[in-house]
């Protein structure tokens, strides 16, 4: 090309860039007038049939919380720990956008987007609304942050995903259902994720972290591309089955070809004199990526983390890319295009190709020789724990505010329920931030946490007849695990509340710190005096450095019928627990959970999906897997079963965070407290009590308290109701409302979760399917009308479809588009088989 030609490209970039205001908009409503343009699929660009098709992917991965706190990301503060400003992001990219209508960017952590949503006038507003009408600014993914997929639990997951989506459809209708899961950071992913991915609708998943030799070998046999079985159903299952797509490499865009004169992105941008060098540079990329694929089209992420933070100059250099590789489009056969995930997938999809499967996981992940990440799976216990307790929290509260009658703060609610997201967070959960950045975390959820306990308590008092004229009166104890609670040591008289949030009545084992055994008295709802047994506090809990009061004693009482070893290493400390039974020869072969629900068949020192070559290097980490108890856990020795507890690190590991993972209160290391349940027996026996026994210690009753100044006559006299429950009668035990909450944008209407605990053929004589009659589930409440919505409660079940894709297991007769069909409700009756979650919204009245 000679160089005039080049330079009234690049002038031409720079006046589009500079355009003014009034310009902009001239220019998108030309564009968001052309006939038949419209979001999702239909807006794609078109490809050149005779061509290889090159889709170019803007995008930026921004982590809500890493190395500075999410505040910190989102106002650009701290730029001397890392450069990075999510608001400018935003920005600059919706003014990029407007410039050049064939542009595209993918925006994919809502809790950023609607941070910035929330500070925009109503011209912004408006002209985002147009890129997203018109597709050229696209929701990915679309949860409230990027989740792990190692330390969370499925409910978790869900009500994540959940929170995200109903800010974007709720702005955006249907333009706001993303179609694409984008999981690109997660260290390893997650059989259970991927069949959670399949029932919100998505058509497709993409992601980079996988083992290195697992990469290279699908590299090898052009295996990048798969359906990946996950439903727990079984193989044929294709409604939790999901087209999942692995980079060949990073996220981050080719090499040279990150621009940029802000952040990571630095790389040299076109000129006259490096031009026909850098086209080359870029086709050679093309030819090294064409040969992974038997397909004409491939997929360049051109990005990194925090990427376009200026997006004007990206953005021009990439629209000189396009132009100079196009121009030789006729030499080359190649043909560059502005592009998204989901116009890509769609481009796959056409192409009808016949794709491998996978029915395993991608646990544990080592992305070198002697790098495994899989001491995530324990960091930082104290927030896994926190997390755990804010998440049953979420589902508890969400519950009680749902069904009650009076008019509660939905606001409480949804903080919650967004904090929560934010602890899902590949950094967050993981433990992988910088310690004042989980610090943040920790603030975040508390605050959060504080907030729906007040709602709860002030309502459940009030229905007792108690009034609370001072908030102070009401408290919770957090650190009952290391047998603390600073607010028992000072209370005379205590009215202390049990909400259980399971769908039947169950008995809850109470254990509270208390100071001398002998001074301690409790009376039921009728004023009886309960039976109790006094545990002396061992010493060592007593020493924990964080823990708070001068308990001496835990008095342990059941409530009735509530309704409804060490290993040190020059590198650092990890404490494991060992459980032996010499009797057992598991032959290598044991199981652990994906994210509290799948079962995962393990054999040490093997891989089903790709050999494993450097075992006997690492023979504890490369045999760790992750236990949804948020630690890590194998069998290493025949008869054995260990879990990693705590760990402290010496030294950084040179992974980006810049310290050492090392924990310290008050000048002390810390110390953490937690239980493990063991069971001992025979699988088919146990089955059912490990379902159980899971659901059980997820959704944990809430304990809330009241100092109460009255006598005992006082509180008999009391007129309001001790016992309650919220359900006409208690559902089969293997039946289980995952979630109920308020529908946040629609009156008189709720949202409901249910599903069946057990999985096909794990618990003799409980495969039938349970059904379960939503009018008369409640009390009290009158179903007006009920329709069945996709997982992530963001579209109606009947208007969810999916794209169809080709494997040995699905055959080539099934329609390219199928729907995500269920059984017909009848009269309100849900049909709940083997693993079931369905999701329903509800309209009702009062009765």
């Amino acid at each position: 090309m000679k160089g005039s030609s080049l330079r009234s490209i690049l002038t031409m970039s720079a006046l589009l860039y500079l355009v003014s205001p009034s310009v902009i908009q001239a220019r998108f409503v030309k564009s968001a007038n052309k006939q038949g343009q419209t979001c999702g699929y239909n807006s794609c660009p078109v490809p050149r049939e005779d061509m290889l098709n090159v889709h170019l992917v803007a995008h930026s991965h921004d982590d809500v919380g890493w190395l500075k706190t999410l505040d910190e990301y989102f106002y650009g503060e701290k730029n001397n720990i890392q450069l990075a400003d999510v608001q400018n992001i935003i920005d600059t990219v919706v003014q990029a956008l407007a410039v050049n209508p064939e542009r595209r960017f993918i925006q994919v952590e809502t809790a950023f987007f609607w941070q910035w949503w929330n500070l925009q006038n109503d011209t912004t507003k408006t002209l985002a609304h147009q890129l997203v009408d018109e597709g050229r600014l696209e929701f990915i993914g679309g949860g409230w942050s990027m989740n792990d997929e190692a330390a969370t639990h499925y409910s978790s997951i869900i009500s994540n995903m959940a929170a995200g989506f109903d800010e974007l459809v709720s702005e955006f209708g249907s333009c706001g259902v993303p179609k694409i899961a984008w999981q690109i950071d997660p260290f390893g992913h997650s059989k259970e994720q991927a069949n959670l991915f399949a029932q919100m609708g998505f058509d497709g998943l993409f992601f980079a972290r996988i083992d290195y030799r697992d990469r290279e070998e699908r590299k090898a046999n052009k295996e990048l591309h798969m359906v990946w079985e996950a439903s727990p159903n079984g193989n044929a299952d294709e409604g939790g089955s999901i087209f999942t797509g692995i980079f060949p490499r990073h996220y981050s865009a080719p090499k040279g070809f990150c621009f940029g004169v802000v952040g990571y992105c630095r790389d040299e941008g076109f000129t006259e004199e490096n031009s026909n060098a850098k086209v080359l540079q870029f086709l050679e990329h093309v030819e090294e990526a064409r040969v992974l694929f038997d397909s004409e089209h491939i997929m360049f992420t051109m990005g990194d983390d925090f990427t376009y933070q200026d997006a004007g100059p990206f953005f021009n250099e990439l629209d000189t890319l396009v132009s100079l590789v196009n121009e030789r489009s006729s030499e080359t056969g190649v043909h560059v295009l502005y592009s998204t995930p989901s116009c890509y997938l769609k481009a796959l999809n056409e192409e009808q190709a016949v794709l491998p499967t996978k029915t395993d996981d991608f646990f544990p992940y080592a992305s070198s020789v002697n790098s495994y990440w899989t001491g995530y799976f324990t960091s930082r216990p104290t927030f896994k724990f926190h997390e755990r307790q804010a998440s049953g929290l979420l589902q508890s509260a969400q519950q009680f505010v749902a069904l009650s009658q009076n008019s509660l703060d939905q606001g409480q609610m949804r903080a919650l329920k967004r904090e929560v997201g934010v602890a899902q967070h590949h950094d967050a959960i993981t433990g992988t931030a910088k310690q004042l950045v989980d610090s943040d975390y920790h603030t975040r959820l508390s605050n959060a946490e504080h907030g729906a306990q007040n709602i709860m308590g002030r309502e459940l008092f009030m229905e007792l007849g108690l009034t609370l004229d001072d908030p102070y009166q009401l408290f919770v104890c957090p650190q009952l695990n290391m047998s603390s609670c600073h607010s028992l040591d000072s209370a005379e008289r205590l009215v202390f509340v049990v909400y259980n949030p399971k769908p039947f009545t169950s008995n809850v084992n109470v254990r509270l710190p208390v100071g001398e055994s002998q001074t301690v008295t409790i009376h039921d709802e009728e004023g009886n005096e309960m039976k109790l047994e006094f545990i002396e506090i061992p010493e060592e809990v007593k020493q924990i450095p964080e823990r708070y009061g001068y308990a001496n004693f835990e008095l342990f009482f059941e409530a009735e019928r509530v309704p409804a070893l060490e290993d040190t290493l020059d590198m650092g400390k990890e404490v494991i627990m060992v459980y032996t039974d010499k009797t057992l020869e598991n032959d290598g072969e044991f199981w652990t959970d994906a994210n509290g629900r799948q079962f995962m068949r393990r054999i040490k020192d093997e891989r089903f999906s790709y050999e494993l070559t450097d075992g006997d290097k690492e023979p504890v980490s490369s045999n760790y897997y992750p236990v949804t108890t948020a630690q890590g856990g194998s069998s290493l020795n025949p008869g054995q079963i260990e879990l990693m507890v705590h760990r402290r690190c010496y030294r950084d590991d040179g992974f980006g965070v810049g310290e050492a993972l090392d924990e310290f209160f008050e000048g002390k290391p810390l110390v953490v407290r937690g239980k493990h349940v063991v069971s001992m027996g025979l699988n088919d026996q146990e089955t059912s009590w490990r379902r159980l026994r899971m659901r059980e210690e997820f959704l944990r009753p809430v304990f809330l308290f009241n100092q109460f100044e009255g006598t005992l006559q006082d509180w008999q006299n009391l007129e309001g109701l001790k016992t309650k429950s919220a359900l006409v009668q208690d559902l089969p035990e293997n039946a289980n409302i995952l979630s109920l909450e308020r529908h946040p944008r629609e009156p008189d209407t709720l949202v409901i979760r249910l599903e069946n605990i057990y999985g096909p053929g794990e618990v003799p004589n409980a495969d039938q399917p349970i059904v379960v009659n939503l009018e008369g589930l409640f009390k009290d409440i009158q179903v007006n009308g009920v329709v069945e919505l996709s997982l992530g409660a963001n579209l109606p079940l009947e208007d969810s479809s999916r794209l169809h894709w080709t494997t040995s297991s699905f055959n080539a007769e099934h329609e390219r588009v199928h729907p995500m069909s269920r059984s017909i409700m009848k009269e309100s009756r849900v049909t709940l088989n083997s693993m079931d979650i369905r999701t329903f919204k509800i309209a009702f009245s009062y009765v």
